[in-house]
């Protein structure tokens, strides 16, 4: 909910959030920067982290009137921006975005920052600063091999181990019904 009701003389933190955003391909890939200078101007100074806007094949079309002319895209720059604020400059935020014509719909979630277990490791293993919980998954499913075992490791290969735990345990009660089912037929139920 954007509209938080705050107590009087009551600071509100300011919280972590992503902007996904497309581009109209009309912009020149050496253009784009220019328009995520605009962007990032009406987020404020507390960007955490970007990812720049690459041209991708939208899933479908999308139809967007610039000025006064009626464009319809298949292709769009994507781009992601994660910064603080707090919830009250949502609306603001929101505001200025719409006025922005190049971009052709965008995505404010909130997100929130957590300590990976590197951080709580011993001083000799490297530690990470505080990683958003979207870049801890990808992380998690694009890692090859680690060298330093950490719980992070530990915790995607017991996901990864999961099925097996649950064919061995559905084995066992696969077993068992087997059995109670030839002690019904031995009794001649």
């Amino acid at each position: 909910m954007l509209n938080e009701h705050i107590e009087e003389g009551m600071s509100v933190q300011p919280r972590l959030y992503e902007l996904g955003y497309l581009l109209a391909p009309l912009i020149a890939s050496e253009s784009t920067s220019e328009e995520v200078a605009r962007i990032k101007k009406i987020l404020g100074d507390n960007i955490q982290s970007e990812g720049l806007p690459t041209m991708q094949r939208l899933a479908y079309t999308i139809s967007k009137h610039i000025g006064s002319n009626r464009h319809e895209f298949d292709d769009a720059y994507f781009g992601w921006i994660k910064f603080e604020t707090t919830p009250e400059q949502l609306s603001s935020i929101k505001n200025e975005l719409e006025k922005l014509e190049m971009i052709v719909r965008y995505l404010l979630i909130k997100t929130e920052i957590i300590k990976t277990n590197l951080e709580r490791a011993s001083h000799d293993v490297a530690t990470e600063d505080d990683v958003p919980v979207s870049e801890k998954i990808v992380d998690e499913h694009t890692q090859e091999s680690v060298d330093t075992p950490s719980t992070d490791t530990v915790v995607a290969s017991e996901i990864l181990d999961a099925p097996e735990d649950i064919a061995v345990k559905e084995s066992d009660r696969n077993a068992q019904l087997d059995k109670e089912i030839d002690d019904l037929l031995e009794r001649g139920v």
